[in-house]
């Protein structure tokens, strides 16, 4: 009787665990990819600020030879790595041609390239970039950066008014922002070709005695200017070479006295139109209003000069002194 009692026991244990083990349902699982199509986000220009070259003075006035930066602020939705160029066009106001020494220079920040900042044009001209200066935004895992463009026009970057446009790209989409009414300062060079000249030996008394040397009879200079500009010159007393230093005295009257000359000088080589030189800066004739060179080699232009003495008061010697010719905006 024992036994049984404790079979059935064991019999109803197992039971209850087989039960237990059978109760939850079975479950599978699969999956679906799916997909989306991000349009791109056009970059967006949001400054752009012309200063002088300390980063800190903003201007509105360019002079060539001189050094300026520009500062661009842009950002982008999709990352600043987005953005592929950022091209800046410093343009003659209304020019719509290629790059120019006189009307428009174009630079430009790659992202891809080494360095990031370069020339694209005009090559080979005084317009110029200071690499080193120029500044790039570091961090491009950012929305928002700045750029640092440093560069300097060239010497004949036309007198005008001029815009500023700066273009900022990714692959596919742009924008573009431009500063308008930049002016371009007046700017001239003058060299003078031929550093000495001569009229030879001439008499007392004498009038309109031409240079002997160079042979041309003229003093040879180099003009170089970004708008129309005339030529002036003056001189001064000589002083003679010999034991006593007399001093032959520049007069610029109808008469001249005792000791006294007179220079005259033109651009034509034509004595009866000649102005007469002062000591002070007065134009010479025929270059009152010269149109500005096309090329940065300048223009030659020659000055013709006579020289006229006085009937007495000069010992026989050679008189020296100085003929300056300088280059003004007319």
């Amino acid at each position: 009787m024992k036994r049984e009692i404790f079979g059935l026991a064991l019999a109803l244990v197992m039971v209850v665990a087989i039960g237990a083990t059978a109760l939850p349902a079975l479950a599978a699982e699969s999956s679906s990819d799916g997909t989306f199509q991000l349009n791109n986000a056009a970059p967006d220009v949001t400054s752009v600020v012309l200063y002088e070259l300390n980063e800190t003075t903003t201007t509105t006035s360019m002079a060539p030879q001189t050094e300026y930066a520009v500062k661009i602020e842009a950002g982008d939705a999709n990352t600043l790595d987005d953005i592929r160029y950022v091209t800046v066009v410093i343009q003659k106001q209304s020019y719509s041609g290629s790059d120019d020494p006189i009307d428009q220079a174009t630079y430009q920040y790659d992202r891809d390239a080494s360095p990031k900042w370069s020339l694209v044009g005009p090559l080979s001209t005084t317009w110029s970039i200071d690499e080193p200066d120029c500044k790039v935004q570091g961090d491009l895992t950012g929305m928002a950066g700045t750029w640092w463009l440093h560069f300097t026009p060239g010497k004949i970057a036309r007198e005008a008014t001029w815009d500023i446009k700066v273009t900022v790209q990714d692959d596919t989409a742009e924008d573009t922002l431009s500063p308008t009414d930049l002016s371009m300062q007046w700017y001239g060079e003058l060299t003078a070709d031929d550093t000495s000249f001569g009229f030879g030996t001439v008499d007392l008394g004498t009038a309109d005695n031409p240079i002997t040397t160079p042979t041309d009879n003229k003093v040879d200079v180099t003009a170089i200017a970004n708008g129309n500009y005339k030529l002036e010159s003056k001189s001064g007393n000589w002083v003679g070479q010999g034991a006593g230093a007399e001093t032959a005295t520049l007069d610029w009257d109808a008469t001249l006295e005792s000791g006294h000359f007179l220079l005259e000088n033109d651009g034509n080589n034509t004595v009866a139109t000649t102005n007469n030189v002062q000591d002070s800066y007065t134009t010479i004739t025929n270059y009152p209003s010269v149109a500005a060179p096309t090329a940065e080699t300048g223009d030659s232009k020659g000055v013709y000069a006579w020289v006229s003495l006085a009937v007495n008061g000069f010992i026989p010697q050679e008189y020296k002194g100085n003929f300056y010719l300088q280059i003004a905006t007319d």
